[in-house]
């Protein structure tokens, strides 16, 4: 028996080390640290230039779904070695939800159930609340707080694994369903308009420039992006991210958008004779002055509707996420003095009026709760709220400070926790905003305190923000 184990454990070792050099050879990380890189002052331009404005653009109709949710619940595992990347690959029940009642949080009794595909029968055409009569559907209860349970399948099997599942079936009821009217996503779009702006800016600037977006969740995109600049003779590619400010997880580290595109660009270099490319990456746009006056110049629009002695709370939120779990994770410290520089001239707007009270506060949407910060280190959007009417404050104003264009998260994923126990908020009502141009302005109540949801610079006020970001790419381009 010893023999044989030892001889089992032989082979999957060494199975384990070939798997290991497959790994690495599909998937190389870069030797380079690019925290230390954006850190470090960047290298002058060198020859024809080129700027990648990389990020994350959600999709604007429900055809374009499947695959962003799949690329986006995945995205930790693309960089994991093998075994552990076998989890993804392995097979997985198949995630359905009600198509009326896809928000329960305790099993209940389906009528329409549908699948990641939309579809609500599997592939020989027998309806998935069959399988549910026939008891062959389990009823799996959510692990978070205030999110919905789903059944699965019991007898059958899919390679896409539940995690993608669940938020892409999620979104076609959801976000993609009953979410929006008229339907449609402006995320992606509102993305798009600041980069045109904001090249158009550099063009006016420098002159002729190689300028070309990918969406950092498509991989494709990217190398796609990459391989076409530097295959037209460039030799200077700029970094730019569409994030409002920089940080490890979405940016910096394995994974990110510039960490990402790095990658291709030495995928290029190996198969063009390691060809010298100088890469430098801009600073974040928030860095940057004008879209500071952006959020500054709609919160002056709000206070001016306020009546003289109000004592007024403004809400500085961003996206958040769980630090504890990332305890060497860059925002904090890339974030800074965008956050600085936003307090400093909301105080200074404030002192222009004559109100009883004022204060800034800030607060993170997810990840502050109970639930995910049990011993209350951070303090959440809604818990910002609630201080906020418990300390007599007549209104809160929040500026989102992480986003610039509605998605899913600012209007859905996220609004499930910013405004639980709201007065006037209804998780799943219909938005109805035909206009884009135009913040989505939301008003609720908490006793006797208003809070708004001032909206994002959109329309009007988008030039702040590509300004800011045409600034980011000049600061290493003069």
């Amino acid at each position: 028996m010893r023999r044989a184990l030892l001889a089992v454990s032989a082979v999957w070792l060494a199975f384990s080390a070939w798997a290991m050099m497959s790994w690495h050879g599909s998937y190389r990380p870069l030797e380079v640290d690019l925290v230390e890189q954006a850190r470090a002052e960047q290298p002058a331009p060198v020859g024809q230039v080129g700027v990648l404005f990389t990020g994350l653009l959600m999709p604007e109709t429900l055809d374009d779904v499947q695959d962003f949710f799949l690329r986006i619940a995945s995205k930790p595992a693309r960089t994991w070695p093998w075994p552990f990347r076998v989890f993804v690959q392995e097979r997985h029940p198949v995630v359905l939800l009600d198509v009326e009642r896809f928000h329960e949080q305790e099993a209940f009794t389906p009528t329409r159930l549908v699948d990641a595909w939309g579809r609500d029968h599997d592939e020989n055409g027998r309806p998935w609340i069959d399988y549910y009569h026939a008891g062959e559907l389990s009823w799996v209860a959510p692990r978070e707080r205030l999110r919905s349970g789903h059944f699965i399948t019991s007898s059958l099997h899919t390679d896409w694994p539940t995690f993608a599942q669940k938020p892409t079936v999620n979104a076609r009821l959801w976000y993609y369903g009953v979410g929006l009217e008229p339907p449609g996503m402006p995320h992606a779009a509102g993305v798009r308009h600041v980069v045109d702006l904001a090249s158009e800016e550099l063009t006016r600037r420098h002159g002729p420039l190689v300028i070309r977006q990918a969406d950092a969740t498509n991989p494709g995109e990217v190398r796609a992006a990459v391989f076409e600049m530097l295959d037209s003779g460039m030799e200077t590619l700029v970094l730019a991210s569409t994030f409002v400010t920089h940080g490890t997880y979405k940016v910096l580290g394995e994974g990110g958008s510039f960490y990402e595109a790095w990658r291709y660009v030495e995928e290029w270099q190996r198969r063009n004779r390691g060809r010298e490319i100088t890469m430098i990456l801009a600073p974040s746009m928030g860095s940057f002055q004008p879209v500071i006056d952006g959020w500054v110049g709609m919160l002056r629009e709000r206070l001016d509707t306020l009546p003289e002695g109000s004592a007024v709370d403004v809400l500085i939120s961003s996206h958040g996420m769980p630090w504890d779990r990332f305890p060497d994770e860059s925002y904090h410290e890339f974030s800074a003095p965008y956050y600085a520089a936003l307090r400093r001239d909301i105080a200074t707007l404030l002192a222009e009026y004559p109100f009883s009270r004022t204060r800034i506060s800030q607060g993170q949407d997810i990840y502050a709760d109970e639930q995910h910060d049990p011993q209350d280190r951070w303090v959440s959007t809604n818990e910002a709220y609630r201080a906020a009417a418990a300390d007599g404050f007549d209104v809160i104003i929040t500026l989102p400070s992480t986003f610039y264009s509605e998605s899913s998260d600012t209007m859905f994923a996220h609004a499930l926790y910013t405004f639980e126990g709201l007065q006037g908020f209804d998780a799943f009502a219909t938005i109805r905003h035909g206009d884009w141009n135009e913040p989505l302005v939301r008003e609720f109540r908490l006793g006797e305190t208003r809070v708004i949801y001032n909206g994002l610079p959109v329309g009007r006020w988008a030039p702040y923000v590509a300004t800011a970001l045409a600034d980011s790419v000049s600061a290493v381009l003069d």
